[in-house]
């Protein structure tokens, strides 16, 4: 959902014309008009200010939360979210905003207090999106806050003209400075790839070609029985931007054509999910 820096991506999602999924929110690379920027499906229960709402609503929640695994269990467990709905009164802001997005942003009722919460698929997506894409970016502002302080130290130690970081550690006003901050963002919980592609997919208007660079998902993708290589002849067909210098550049591509449900690993279509009977192109960058 993020370019981390996508002006110098490599594989499969430095391909042109590859936009990011953005669940509503402002775009945070480029602008509306650039190509690479994120793209923003139609169909969106939240959009502008009720979507930024929601996500400051569900980072309060996660301040009640002692790790990011029980805000993820919540936002993919109704009735858990409802419990905790009576147990915490910021659960209630959250309500409210999804009662005032079921109208249709009209006439403003605040929802009962202990009302369950709508099973409104479009709004559960939603709001589950909007839940990875934070996390999401909270992952990478982690990453390159370590990255910038490793990276700080070690400029600091070349022009003292320390050579490791026990001699750095013995200057003065430096004594006890971790080389390293605790913890990186890739520690932390995100939501699964198939928990984000199946809410992705109920917005995703039809004849979406997929591309991802997640090595989970290209794992499990490598393994089923559709996967094959891409040739260019294919590709011009899915993308007419997808030349063979993009080819080039990419790397070896694989593909995988089939119904949803059965890239997300269930023997059949999940009851009350018909959207996962679409069947979606996928691209993806093979293992060298």
């Amino acid at each position: 959902m993020h370019p981390v820096v996508p002006e110098t991506g490599t594989g499969a999602l430095s391909l042109p014309q590859v936009r990011f999924f953005n669940p509503g929110l402002a775009p945070l690379y480029g602008s509306e008009d650039d190509e690479r920027c994120s793209f923003t499906p139609a169909g969106l229960p939240f959009t502008g200010a009720a979507a930024r709402a929601c996500l400051h609503e569900l980072a309060s929640l996660a301040e009640t939360f002692g790790n990011s695994r029980d805000l993820v269990v919540f936002a993919l467990d109704n009735e858990k979210a409802q419990d905790h709905a009576h147990k915490h009164a910021g659960q209630q802001e959250l309500a409210d905003l999804e009662a005032f997005v079921a109208a249709g942003g009209g006439s403003f009722a605040p929802a009962a207090s202990h009302e369950p919460l709508m099973k409104n698929p479009l709004v559960e997506a939603q709001k589950t999106l909007l839940l990875a894409y934070s996390l999401e970016e909270s992952v990478s502002e982690l990453e390159t806050l370590q990255s910038r302080y490793e990276s700080s130290l070690a400029s600091m130690g070349d022009l003292l003209g320390a050579e490791r970081d026990a001699d750095l550690q013995e200057l003065a006003g430096l004594a006890g400075a971790p080389s390293a901050l605790e913890g990186r963002g890739t520690d932390m919980m995100r939501l699964s790839w198939r928990v984000v592609l199946d809410n992705m997919a109920v917005f995703l208007p039809e004849g979406t070609v997929l591309v991802t660079d997640d090595g989970g998902m290209k794992d499990v993708l490598a393994a089923m029985e559709e996967t094959a290589a891409l040739d260019t002849q294919e590709a011009a067909a899915l993308c007419s931007a997808w030349d063979d210098s993009a080819l080039a550049a990419a790397g070896r591509l694989m593909k995988v054509q089939a119904p949803l449900w059965r890239i997300l690993g269930h023997g059949r279509v999940p009851e009350g999910r018909d959207w996962q009977q679409t069947v979606f192109t996928v691209v993806f960058g093979a293992e060298s």
